[in-house]
C-alpha cells in the first residue's frame, strides 16, 4: 500500500533568495478523478500569481548552466490543477493497459515515457476523463515547484535541504522510490524535486529576461524541457530552476509524466 505522509508546514532552510510572491492555497481538498477500474489520481489546485523563475549565477551548479537561468518574474493569471504525485504505474496501466518502465512497481514512477507518449497520454487521460488533461507549462512547473519559495529547493539552499526535498544522486541509493515518501512543498505536491524527472508542455527555447505572463515558450523547435532532477542526479540538477533538454522521442528510467488541468476544466 502507499504510504503518504501527514502533510507539514515546512521551515525553509535558508533565507529566500527573493522575497515569495504567492502562497499555498488555503483550505483546498485534492481534486480526486476516477481512472478507468476506480483507480484515483488526485489533482492539487495551484493558485494564479507572480514568481520569480531562474536563478541567480551564485546558486549550487556547475558551469554549464551558469548564466542558462535568468532570473525574471513570471505571472500565471488562472489557477489550474497538478497532480498530487508523479503519474504512478498503476495510473498509467489504468488508462493504457501497458507499463513501459523497466524497474516495476504499482506505486512508482512510470518511466520509459517519451515527450511524444506523455503528451498521447494526457490526451487518452482527457478523452477517458471529459476533463482538459495535458502537461504542465515549464513556467507552471517551476511556480508549483518553488510554491512560494525563492530558493534552491522549496525547503532551502544547500545540499540537507535538497536532501530533505527528493531522492537525488546522494541519497536515493541508485534506484527510484515510491511517490510520495518525502514531505510535499506548501501546495501539498510531492516529488516535484528527484525522484523522476518529468515532462514539460514547451518546445524548448532561451529563458526570458524580462517579465512575462502566462508564457508557452516557443512555436517551433526541435527538443522539449523535463524538469526536477532524478535519483542519478548531482546537485546542480536537483533544483528547481533546472531544465533539462531533450528530444521528444526520447524514453529512459528517469523521465516521467505529471499532468495538469486549467481549473476552468474541473
Amino acid at each position: 500500500m502507499l504510504k503518504i505522509p501527514v502533510i507539514v508546514a515546512l521551515a525553509v532552510a535558508a533565507v529566500a533568495l527573493q522575497a515569495p510572491s504567492s502562497k499555498a492555497p488555503a483550505g483546498d481538498s485534492p481534486l480526486v478523478l476516477q481512472l478507468p477500474g476506480n483507480v484515483p489520481l488526485e489533482m492539487v489546485r495551484i493558485p494564479a500569481g507572480t514568481f520569480t523563475m531562474g536563478s541567480p549565477d551564485s546558486e549550487m551548479k556547475t558551469d554549464e548552466h551558469v548564466g542558462k537561468e535568468p532570473l525574471h518574474r513570471v505571472t500565471i493569471r488562472r489557477p489550474f490543477y497538478l497532480s498530487k504525485y508523479e503519474v504512478m504505474q498503476r495510473q498509467y496501466r489504468a488508462l493504457t493497459g501497458t507499463n513501459p518502465s523497466q524497474v516495476q512497481g504499482d506505486d512508482l514512477p512510470v518511466t520509459n515515457v517519451s515527450w511524444e507518449e506523455a503528451v498521447a497520454f494526457a490526451r487518452h487521460a482527457s478523452e477517458a476523463l471529459k476533463r482538459p488533461l495535458r502537461l504542465p507549462t515549464d513556467a507552471e512547473w517551476e511556480y508549483a515547484a518553488r510554491a512560494g519559495t525563492g530558493t534552491m529547493v522549496y525547503t532551502g539552499n544547500d545540499e540537507a535541504a535538497v536532501y530533505a526535498a527528493g531522492w537525488c544522486g546522494g541519497n536515493g541509493d541508485h534506484r527510484m522510490h515510491a511517490v510520495g515518501e518525502k514531505p510535499p512543498n506548501a501546495f501539498g505536491l510531492f516529488d516535484m524535486i528527484g525522484n523522476v524527472r518529468e515532462w514539460t508542455q514547451d518546445i524548448y527555447g532561451p529563458e526570458s529576461t524580462g517579465d512575462v505572463t502566462d508564457p508557452t515558450g516557443p512555436t517551433q523547435g526541435d527538443m522539449r524541457i523535463s524538469r526536477g532532477g532524478a535519483y542519478t542526479g548531482r546537485l546542480a540538477v536537483c533544483r528547481a530552476a533546472i531544465r533539462n533538454v531533450e528530444p521528444p522521442t526520447k524514453s529512459n528510467g528517469i523521465i516521467g509524466v505529471r499532468l495538469a488541468m486549467d481549473a476552468a476544466g474541473r
